[in-house]
């Protein structure tokens, strides 16, 4: 009986063990990658994976950018965040785990490291020759050999007279208008009070600053002063928005202590054509319209020559695009051959120029590209006004060409008028 129950026994034991050896454990999941966002960043940034049957432990998960490892900081079943490597490592995105690859379907685009100039992202503009100012449609074919004014007269120009411009030296610009986190951080840096007046410059004691929090400002999209702590702050909310309520002698203030220097309305409009070599209303898409998703200005008065010979015209339809305010900086992808963002619409931004109603209009100086204006810049004691470009969001497109020219007192401040500041490579 023993004998015979050990038999059994070791029977049952035989059959256990090939029933678990025909069912082995499942084996992982293959993952997979549905997405990943941005598609394009900097070295150190932050990528974020979508799909699934990723591990929940970061560790688990094996990530790389064209083969280059990257550092997993979140773990999810469907969703990863990984760091950017510092190398170039442009090409296919793949996450490992358990020994299985997936492989996105897009290719990532690695990012160079920005250019800054004391904290803030610049481009590089290089020097050149361009035709500034707008054509009046007097010289079409040319006639006179001068290369001015041989298209068809730019709608709406106003004291636009065009020249040939040469710009001898390379510079850098501002890629976006300065944030109020940018122009509050000034402020305090430099011990600036409640009423916004400083002396820092050699223009003396100036208003630099309005609180948009007072009493009658209805836009409060700039800087407030924050009287608990005693400090200048952005506006809740708005401290990637381009700073307003700025005066000139602020602006100016500003660049100066980063460094820098207003840009000259010459630098301006030639950093705005994007190494343009015609002349053409504007410095994005084709030059020829300005449409209510490449930029933030009156949408119900767009620009378009090919569909109204006058540039712009009334769209009552439009109005719901219309944002009625600023908007954070590079909110609109339409950005120029330089990668400059907002160089039409948003604010106005001041330019370094002094201007004078009794002569408001360049000089008749640049009259071939043989014999170009050079570096020009205006700065007369005796004018009383100051430059503004490229129309804001209060106006229609025509205002945002990038040859049309705004003026306006140096102690002017309100909701639609800002900058960016120009640095010497």
């Amino acid at each position: 009986m023993k004998m015979l129950k050990i038999a059994a026994l070791a029977a049952a034991m035989t059959v256990a063990c090939k029933k678990e050896k025909n069912n082995p454990a499942p084996a992982p999941a293959l993952p997979t990658i549905a997405s990943f966002s941005p598609t394009s960043a900097r070295g150190g940034e932050s990528v974020t994976i979508t799909g699934e049957n990723f591990s929940t432990i970061a560790s688990e998960n094996t990530v790389t950018f064209n083969d280059i490892a990257a550092v997993v900081t979140t773990a999810g079943a469907t969703q990863l965040t990984v760091t950017v490597p510092d190398s170039d490592c442009s090409g296919a995105v793949k996450v490992t785990v358990g020994g299985k690859t997936a492989t996105a379907a897009d290719q990532f685009t690695w990012l160079p490291a920005a250019l800054q100039r004391n904290g803030i992202e610049v481009v590089a503009v290089p020097s050149g020759t361009f035709l500034m100012g707008s054509s009046d449609g007097s010289n079409i074919g040319d006639g006179n050999g001068s290369g001015l004014n041989t298209t068809a007269s730019e709608p709406s120009r106003l004291y636009e007279r065009q020249r040939w411009v040469q710009l001898t030296a390379d510079f850098y610009l501002s890629r976006y208008e300065i944030t109020n986190a940018q122009y509050a951080k000034f402020l305090n840096d430099n011990s600036i009070g409640s009423d916004g007046i400083g002396s820092l410059t050699s223009d003396g004691t100036q208003e630099y600053i309005d609180d948009c929090s007072q009493s009658g400002f209805t836009n409060q999209c700039g800087v407030q002063w924050n009287s608990g702590q005693g400090k200048w702050e952005p506006a809740p909310g708005k401290d990637n928005f381009p700073v307003v309520y700025v005066t000139w002698y602020g602006a100016k203030a500003f660049a100066e202590k980063a460094g820098g220097a207003l840009p000259t309305e010459a630098q301006w409009e030639y950093a705005c054509r994007g190494g343009q070599t015609t002349s053409l209303p504007f410095g994005v898409g084709t030059g020829r319209k300005l449409m209510p998703d490449m930029a933030n200005f009156a949408a119900i008065w767009p620009y378009d020559l090919d569909h109204n010979p006058s540039g712009q015209y009334t769209d009552t339809g439009l109005s719901s695009q219309d944002k009625n305010n600023t908007t954070a900086v590079g909110s609109y992808q339409t950005y120029n051959a330089y990668g400059l963002y907002d160089m039409h619409g948003n604010v106005a931004e001041w330019c370094g120029d002094s201007m004078d109603f009794n002569n408001i209009d360049y000089p008749a100086t640049g009259t071939s590209q043989a014999a170009p204006a050079v570096d020009p810049f205006v700065n007369d004691v005796t004018h009383s006004y100051r430059a503004l470009r490229g129309g804001s969001w209060y106006s229609g497109a025509q205002e945002s060409r990038s040859a049309f020219r705004g003026i306006s007192s140096p102690d002017t401040s309100n909701d639609h008028i800002g900058f960016r500041v120009v640095w010497a490579q």
